[in-house]
């Protein structure tokens, strides 16, 4: 995805929820972003907007990425 552009704007980010459930050890943050990426070797550009997802897990004392969405991602 990354090497398609060749560099990214946040146009808007706004954190909808967060839910962290301690028992399982995961935290949930539901966000609403709009970006604007720039295509590598062009003037053109594509705007990706609505509603993302991250999803963390609390192992070996910190926090690790275990699911993320958003918008033109998914991991």
């Amino acid at each position: 995805f990354r090497s398609f552009f060749s560099k990214f704007d946040l146009d808007n980010f706004e954190i909808l929820s967060l839910k962290i459930n301690e028992k399982k050890n995961l935290s949930e943050i539901i966000f609403n972003i709009k970006y604007t990426a720039h295509l590598e070797g062009s003037v053109e550009k594509q705007i990706f907007t609505g509603t993302g997802k991250a999803v963390l897990k609390n192992k070996w004392d910190y926090w690790t990425i275990f699911q993320f969405e958003m918008p033109g991602i998914v991991i």
